[in-house]
């Protein structure tokens, strides 16, 4: 670590960053409450709800929108 963080801060203050062997003060690392929702596949109920909604609201106006003036350009 101390190849990558060496020589003048980047905060650009004068100091310099210095690292060290081991951390002076040392404090437990407890783990935080598990989020599922985080980093799981899929999405919960009332996610999925709005992008379902969303996606047929998208199908029903490119539906109306190719009725009235043809298909969409770059689509067949």
């Amino acid at each position: 670590m101390s190849k990558i963080f060496s020589g003048s801060s980047p905060a650009n203050d004068g100091t310099e960053l210095v690292t060290l062997k081991e951390p002076k003060n040392s404090y437990p690392d407890t783990p935080a409450p598990e989020r599922p929702e985080e980093f799981a596949p899929g999405l919960d109920l009332e996610m999925q709800e709005l992008a379902d909604a969303l996606n047929e609201f998208k199908e029903k106006t490119v539906k109306e929108m190719t009725k009235k003036g043809g298909p969409l350009p770059g689509k067949k």
